[in-house]
């Protein structure tokens, strides 16, 4: 694996964002996925946000 350096992480619009620098094609799909999570996680109570999302 490369040398990965992170630049940045920040929450943005109830997302997760991640900045990174020199990550291979795994270490992408995981801040991929990571941000995904966090995308459907509640802020407040940590539960689900699906059905929220779909409802709107």
């Amino acid at each position: 694996m490369t040398d990965l350096k992170i630049i940045k992480a920040k929450k943005k619009f109830r997302a997760l964002w991640v900045y990174a620098q020199d990550g291979n094609a795994r270490v992408k799909e995981r801040f991929w996925r990571a941000e995904d999570v966090a995308y459907a996680t509640c802020e407040t109570c940590g539960g689900s946000t699906i059905q929220i999302v779909q409802l709107v």
